[in-house]
């Protein structure tokens, strides 16, 4: 077990990590504490056993270990602000906004505060995420073993330097969105190829999660799984070259371009 964990923002993604660490028994019941502005997000999320709910940030981190910031990128300097007062010295703060530097959150709050930061996906509210982490420069080792036995509740969890962070968010953070756009396009296309939507719906659904767990469970590279479904001259070969014709490969790395000049834009 780890000690208390204060969750800020009862969004998507602190809801997830709030049921997943108490799900996963990584904390003790009752030691999750969450606190939203939005009381409708927070009565939502405390109607889970095991999650206490705070009426403000004081009571929070007065009670709380470990603090893990969920809020929005243009709410973390407001937030920042309302914290600091109530950060001890004890405190480990772990923020998963994106774009938010380790360096403005030691400066916000105060000196010597031990920041982790981290990006998580939405994949993790069914504890399959792909989280990464980076450490702030008064971070220790079992500042960084504790993030990730948190984390690890949710899926996978890498450390990476910070100035790589960006092409996470990119990768990781909005691949999921990406994924999801690519489904959405395949039922579209069967729907209009004659195949009634539910069953399209059906199919797509199993078939990327056939395919990403085939992916994760073997040791096949993306390139070899590939090759072992595309014949010479077969239907698989004919859809693949319409991928190329149409430079797939340089939409891809585009689109990861762009999300990555965003995340840098947003950054603070």
């Amino acid at each position: 077990m780890i000690g208390t964990i204060g969750i800020i923002g009862a969004g998507n993604m602190g809801t997830a990590i709030a049921k997943g660490l108490v799900a996963a028994a990584v904390v003790a019941p009752d030691n999750a504490t969450a606190f939203d502005v939005d009381e409708t997000k927070l009565k939502a999320l405390g109607a889970d056993p095991g999650v206490k709910l705070a009426p403000d940030l004081a009571t929070l981190a007065g009670g709380s270990d470990t603090i893990i910031i969920a809020v929005k990128p243009q709410s973390m300097a407001e937030l920042l602000r309302d914290l600091a007062p109530h950060v001890r010295e004890s405190n480990l703060v772990i923020s998963i906004a994106a774009g938010i530097s380790t360096a403005f959150l030691e400066e916000k709050l105060p000196p010597g505060t031990r920041v982790v930061r981290v990006m998580p996906n939405t994949p993790a509210m069914v504890r399959t995420g792909a989280t990464a982490l980076c450490s702030g420069s008064q971070t220790t080792g079992e500042d960084m073993e504790l993030a990730t036995r948190l984390f690890s509740a949710l899926g996978t969890v890498v450390t990476v330097d910070e100035r790589m962070m960006d092409a996470v968010t990119a990768l990781s953070g909005s691949g999921p969105a990406y994924f999801f756009y690519l489904a959405e396009k395949l039922r579209n296309a069967a729907v209009d190829q004659g195949l009634p939507e539910k069953e399209a719906d059906e199919l797509v659904r199993q078939t990327l999660f056939g395919a990403g767990r085939l992916l994760r469970e073997t040791d096949a590279s993306p390139e070899e799984l590939r090759a072992r479904v595309t014949s010479k001259g077969g239907t698989t070969a004919a859809a693949c070259a319409v991928f190329d014709e149409t430079d797939l490969s340089g939409i891809v790395s585009r689109a990861i371009a762009a999300a990555v000049s965003r995340s840098k834009e947003l950054g603070l």
